[in-house]
Formats: C-alpha cells, sequence, structure tokens
C-alpha cells in the first residue's frame, strides 16, 4: 500500500546510492561558501583530487538544469566561457 512514509524506504541507505557524489560536493560548495562559483573555483574548495575540473562542470549543468542552481554570471576566458553558480532560491 502507497501512503506518506515512502513503504519504508531507508533514504540513509538508498541516497548515496542514487545521488552522484560530485553533485552532493558540489551543492556543499556552494552552501558553504554563501558566494557564485565557477567549476574552476570550485576545485580548490571540493578538495578532492579525485575530482576533475570537466567533471564539475558536468555535473554544474545536470543541476542547473534540474533547476537546483543557476547561472549568474558568465567571463570569457580563451576559448571559453567560465559559468557561475549559486544555488537557488528554491534549491
Amino acid at each position: 500500500m502507497c501512503g506518506g512514509d515512502h513503504n519504508g524506504l531507508d533514504w540513509g541507505r538508498v541516497a548515496p546510492r542514487i545521488i552522484h557524489p560530485t553533485k552532493l560536493a558540489i551543492l556543499t560548495a556552494l552552501g558553504r561558501t554563501c558566494r557564485a562559483l565557477s567549476a574552476t573555483t570550485m576545485k580548490p574548495v571540493i578538495a578532492d583530487p579525485e575530482i576533475t575540473v570537466g567533471q564539475l562542470h558536468y555535473h554544474c549543468t545536470s543541476l542547473r538544469k534540474a533547476g537546483v542552481i543557476e547561472i549568474v554570471a558568465n567571463y570569457p576566458r580563451g576559448a571559453a566561457n567560465e559559468t557561475f553558480y549559486r544555488l537557488t532560491p528554491t534549491g
């Protein structure tokens, strides 16, 4: 029977298996710093040597599409733009 208790789902066990750790690191970094960050400026804040700037950029794009973070600025940096993100007010 479906109900408000989500059928007794153990979110503490399930969430880490369905939520990517890099996305959690991004959300934690943006929440901790309380300022807009780009993938490049986020890297030292996260300080996980396994996470690359490319991975941060990829997951920021995904989080933006999901409406959890938003773009606040874009600055030209060589052949690309450096995009700065912040948590959305409802994120």
